[in-house]
């Protein structure tokens, strides 16, 4: 479904790369529309691209192989899963080794106090630190480790609604990624409660 302005209610055109103004009225579109239709924006884009390099000879990205690969396989099926959830555990694998180099600079900023004899302002910035890159830490390893958790190795005998809840759950909180995007249109007409 697309977006639509809150001002003169038309559709908003997502192939925009750029998309800040309506087209219609002029009126500045929330961050929040523009932020969820990069994913779809990013994917028409992937898309174009793909056909471009075939029209040329030229090989595919592993990006658009994936897309391609995605659209021609069955939503409910165990290989779409597989397919799809092996790309979105391998986009979060990063970001849990990064949760974890952030929760260590915090702990090396809350032991700089104790090794070194400071005074009080180095003291509450380091300590500054620690809460700030811990946080962030926390955050990365968190978000990961949930994604890695939600979407475990598949085999026949799962439940298919499961399956593409889960997958979606995790797809939708990659809303700038493109093959996530994809995964959110194709299985959006599924039956299946959220």
């Amino acid at each position: 479904m697309a977006p639509t302005c809150r001002k003169c209610n038309q559709p908003l055109d997502v192939a925009r790369p750029k998309l800040k103004v309506c087209p219609a009225c002029g009126a500045a579109v929330p961050s929040r529309i523009i932020l969820q239709q990069l994913g779809p924006a990013l994917l028409i884009k992937e898309e174009a691209a793909a056909v471009q390099r075939q029209k040329a000879g030229k090989t595919l990205t592993s990006v658009q192989n994936l897309i391609l690969k995605l659209r021609t396989l069955e939503p409910e099926g165990t290989e779409f899963y597989s397919v799809a959830a092996t790309y979105l555990r391998k986009q979060a694998r990063p970001n849990r080794t990064y949760g974890v180099f952030f929760i260590f600079f915090g702990t090396v900023a809350a032991l700089l106090p104790l090794t070194q004899h400071t005074g009080l302002l180095h003291t509450l910035l380091l300590l500054f630190g620690y809460l700030f890159f811990g946080a962030l830490g926390l955050i990365f390893f968190y978000y990961s480790s949930a994604t890695l958790k939600n979407l475990p190795k598949a085999s026949e005998g799962d439940d298919t609604n499961d399956r593409l809840r889960r997958l979606r759950k995790v797809a939708m909180h990659n809303p700038q990624d493109p093959v996530a995007a994809l995964i959110l249109h194709l299985t959006e007409d599924r039956s299946f409660h959220q």
